[in-house]
């Protein structure tokens, strides 16, 4: 094994997933699939090596999918990271709708495409967010030897997955990378980000949600 190794999943079908009307991004719950999607996503791991760490963030969704796995591991840490979904939108505005309903102001938002835009109550920039990621991705790096699971949102996980393969890009230049992965390679439910460090302070990817089957991601003995 490496010395670390963070396994991190996007959270089980929510209800804005499955196209339900919802009211502030933080309280959104899960399905019934998605209970039963974190249901098998704990009945996956490998035994012989638990999660030594579980990490969620503070946003209903991720705590959910994860307590499945913290039942089954009671022995793990309980994090809560700072990593959370990326509320763009004046959340006052759009309670009760659905994600059609606000795609026209999503479409305009990322139109925009200015890292600094704040677009009212709740909302943050895209630069506040990423300085967000970047803490959580340090956090993982000081993570003790061995493995550990993550519980995240798809948004969430591209940003790192950019972050991660283009250290060099800032700015606009960073949220145009990242709206183009938002477009071009979209996290499925408890699709798997996995990271490690071979050395103190330093990550990279070792895989990602495009190369396997969620049910066959458990780590190996």
């Amino acid at each position: 094994m490496s010395l670390i190794t963070i396994d991190i999943f996007r959270h089980a079908q929510s209800e804005s997933n499955a196209g339900l009307p919802t009211a502030h991004p933080v309280t959104v719950c899960l399905t019934p699939l998605g209970e039963q999607q974190a249901r098998e996503l704990a009945a996956s791991f490998n035994a012989n090596t638990p999660p030594q760490s579980i990490t969620v963030t503070a946003y209903h969704r991720t705590g959910a999918t994860a307590a499945p796995t913290l039942e089954r591991f009671p022995a793990a840490e309980y994090r809560v990271c700072g990593a959370h979904e990326f509320t763009y939108l004046d959340v006052t505005k759009y309670d009760g709708l659905t994600r059609a309903d606000r795609r026209p102001a999503v479409k305009a938002y990322w139109e925009q495409m200015d890292p600094d835009a704040v677009h009212g109550t709740g909302a943050e920039s895209f630069n506040q967010m990423v300085q967000r990621i970047r803490t959580t991705l340090a956090a993982f790096a000081d993570l003790p030897s061995g493995y550990h699971v993550a519980v995240n949102h798809g948004f969430t996980m591209q940003v790192m997955w950019v972050l991660l393969t283009r250290p060099d890009l800032k700015g606009r230049a960073l949220m145009q990378a990242v709206r183009a992965c938002q477009d071009q390679q979209p996290v499925p439910n408890v699709g798997r980000l996995r990271l490690v460090s071979e050395r103190l302070g330093e990550l990279r990817i070792a895989s990602d949600w495009k190369q396997a089957s969620w049910k066959a991601r458990a780590m190996c003995a």
